[in-house]
Order: C-alpha cells, then sequence, then structure tokens
C-alpha cells in the first residue's frame, strides 16, 4: 500500500501490462479457436459439395451415357465422345476450382486405384493413417483430422470416407483398370483430403492484435498523461495547505 501510495504512476503501468497481457491473450487463443472452427466447417462444407457433385454425376450422367451405348473412361481425352469415369470427373473437377491463391488443394485416393492412376494411392504417412483409421471407424461419416506443416505452412488436414454405391460398384467391378472386382456397395473405396493452410488467417489475427494493443497503448499513454496531471495539481494543493499550516503554527498557539 504504500508503494502505491508513493508510486501512483508506476502502479497504473503495471496493472496495465498485466491488464493488456491478459486481454492480448484471451484475444490470441479466441482468433485460434474461431479460424480452427471456420477452417473446419469450410472443409466439410467442401468436401459435401464435391462429394455431392460426384455422386450425382455418377448415378445420373454416367448411368445414362452407359445405358444408351456412351462411352466411359479414365482415358476420355484421348477417346472421341466419351466422358469421364466419376472417380476421373472428380479429380479434374477438384483441380479446376482448387483455390491457388488461399493454398487450399484437395485430391482423391485409394489403397486400389485404377491402374491408370500414376498417383491414386496415399501420398504420405497423414493420408495412409487417415484412410486405415476411416476404413476400421464404427461411423464412417466422420472425418480424420489433423493440424500439421505442410509445405511450411500450418495446414488443417480434412479427410472424409468414400462409400461404395450401386454405380460405383457396378463401375469397379467391371472396369478394366480396376484393379479390385469384388466391390459390395458399402464399401469404402478411398477417401478425399482438403488441406486448408491456416497461416494467411492467423498473419490477419496478428495484424489485428498489433492495431488493438497500439489502440491500447495510445489510449494508455493519455490515461498516465491526466492522471499524472491531476496528481501534480494534488500535491501542488496538498503543498499550498501544508505551507499554510505552517504559516498558522508561527502565529496560531496549538491550544
Amino acid at each position: 500500500m504504500n508503494f502505491i501510495h508513493k508510486r501512483p504512476i508506476w502502479t497504473i503501468f503495471v496493472l496495465f501490462i498485466l491488464g493488456a497481457t491478459a486481454i492480448l491473450g484471451n484475444m490470441v487463443y479466441l482468433s485460434n479457436s474461431i479460424n480452427k472452427e471456420l477452417a473446419l466447417k469450410y472443409a466439410e462444407s467442401y468436401l459435401v459439395a464435391l462429394n455431392t457433385f460426384h455422386s450425382f454425376y455418377s448415378t445420373e450422367v454416367v448411368a445414362r451415357v452407359k445405358s444408351n451405348g456412351g462411352k466411359v473412361s479414365s482415358q476420355y481425352k484421348d477417346i472421341p465422345g466419351a466422358i469421364p469415369v466419376p472417380a476421373t470427373f472428380s479429380i479434374d473437377l477438384a483441380s479446376k476450382i482448387t483455390e491457388a491463391e488461399s493454398g487450399v488443394t484437395t485430391r482423391l485416393y485409394s489403397d486400389f486405384p485404377f491402374s491408370s492412376r500414376k498417383d491414386g494411392g496415399p501420398r504420405d504417412k497423414y493420408e495412409s493413417l487417415a484412410l486405415s483409421t476411416l476404413r476400421f471407424a464404427e461411423d464412417k461419416s466422420l472425418p480424420y483430422v489433423s493440424y500439421e506443416n505442410l509445405d511450411g505452412q500450418r495446414t488443417l488436414r480434412f479427410t472424409k470416407s468414400l462409400i461404395m454405391k450401386k454405380s460405383c460398384v457396378d463401375c469397379h467391378n467391371t472396369h478394366p483398370d480396376s484393379p479390385k472386382k469384388d466391390w459390395k456397395i458399402g464399401d469404402m473405396r478411398g477417401a478425399r483430403v482438403v488441406n486448408i493452410p491456416l497461416d494467411h488467417a492467423g498473419d490477419m489475427a496478428r495484424a489485428g492484435w498489433l492495431m488493438t494493443l497500439t489502440v491500447m497503448a495510445g489510449m494508455f499513454i493519455m490515461l498516465i498523461f491526466f492522471i499524472y496531471m491531476i496528481i501534480q495539481a494534488l500535491r501542488s494543493s496538498i503543498h499550498m495547505l501544508s505551507k499554510t499550516n505552517s504559516s498558522y503554527d508561527r502565529f496560531v498557539p496549538h491550544e
């Protein structure tokens, strides 16, 4: 208490530093939590959209074309009038809509890729682990999520399983490039992963923290200045009263 009485400015300064640290720490925690939550929701909606389009293409487009004698091939670009098989269509679609500026990437992979797909299997430890984990999961609708450094950036890696439907079973069990011919409805034929870098959002959050801290520091300096002026005025008044009392003591008896 004696220190507070003698050093009020220093006391306020220390309290400000403690308060600013607590506020900034809470802001960092909240922004990181919000960033992760938004990335998860974005990844979920991103894969739902791709998988829905993939399923629609397989059941409504490929099935109609094949029933009318049309050509469906993974090498459709080399065959006049042919359309891509669902997996190839999904891969090409994903490559077209991948967001280059934000760094978001996605790919479809499997333990049993078509022989024409040279890069159709897992690329790294995460993709292999995601595939095995999802295959033995009781609820295959749940994603496999991990946060790790990818290409030098902190990245959300979000993977969901792809389940065989009737049109998929018919295609994979009869296609000459398919390495597996005994697929059943409900089997997990592979997975789709989406990678979302988090560093860009983190940089924006840090810029916001710096701006907030700068504003707080400016307000604190103004507050300290006004408090200092008030304290100096009070000290001047106290000094004047002290001198007045001293003068009274010389001329007025204590009794």
